[in-house]
């Protein structure tokens, strides 16, 4: 215990310190100044957050937008994730240029917007994959 103060020499040395004036260090008070007055931000470095609502409507159309690849790209091998686990590529039928041509088909079945995404996602994958090999 030899390295503690006893109690009266703390004391004593309270009584030293209440009797001195204390000083601030000298660049307490600019510090306190900037932080109070704080200079004023240009509108582009106000606009760098961006507001929730924005972030969330970004958030949702990305989804949107892969959900509806999804649902209008057909899959690798041919088979189309609309009609999965329905019919096989081998059964069902192929429509050809020939078909959308002909009145009597279209009678029969009137061409939808999917319908029509559908086979034109499909040509072009077709293309693309003749073009690769």
């Amino acid at each position: 215990m030899k390295n503690y103060p006893t109690d009266e020499e703390l004391n004593a040395f309270l009584e030293k310190l209440e009797q001195q004036e204390l000083y601030a260090p000298e660049h307490l008070k600019e510090e306190i100044m900037k932080k109070v007055f704080l200079p004023e931000l240009s509108k582009t470095e106000e606009k760098k957050t961006v507001p929730f609502a924005v972030y969330v409507l970004k958030v949702a159309a990305g989804m949107a937008a892969a959900l509806t690849l999804l649902i209008v790209n057909p899959f690798r091998d041919g088979s189309d994730i609309s009609r999965a686990g329905v019919l096989q590529e081998e059964d069902r039928p192929r429509i050809t240029r020939e078909d959308l041509n002909d009145p009597e088909y279209r009678a029969k079945k009137p061409e939808t917007l999917f319908d029509r995404l559908n086979n034109g996602v499909r040509e072009a994958k077709e293309k693309i994959l003749a073009n690769d090999l």
